[in-house]
């Protein structure tokens, strides 16, 4: 159940697929995108909005409980100095920034990979 998965308490009540998301270790949202807002493959992401130079806002299908989630992520490197983190987080969304640490100037990646777990 929902319970006994958020809970990872038990060592012999077997896994379903269809609870198998609520577990802690889970990852609950997943991207491969680029910054003009198309995302290549995903889970639980409703769209990914280019929102500025070096900015993207993945939008999430399932929110999660609170803010507090923890969001991994990268670019692809757009030919040397790129970089991808996460500036901020809210309940249904969080924002990809890319930065050129050569140039120290935000820039838009070819890519950015990102993946999330917490509470939903």
């Amino acid at each position: 159940t929902q319970t006994e998965q958020e809970t990872s308490t038990s060592l012999t009540v077997p896994v379903t697929p269809g609870v198998q998301q609520y577990h802690p270790s889970a990852a609950k949202a997943w991207v491969s995108c680029n910054n003009a807002g198309a995302a290549e493959t995903s889970y639980n992401v409703a769209s990914v909005t280019d929102t500025a130079t070096g900015v993207a806002t993945v939008n999430l299908t399932v929110s999660f409980s609170g803010s507090t989630y923890a969001v991994i992520s990268q670019s692809d490197g757009a030919g040397g100095g790129v970089t991808c983190y996460c500036t901020s987080r809210s309940t249904g969304s969080f924002v990809l920034s890319s930065f050129n640490t050569l140039s120290q100037a935000a820039q838009d990646s070819n890519r950015n990979f990102a993946v999330a777990f917490g509470d939903q």
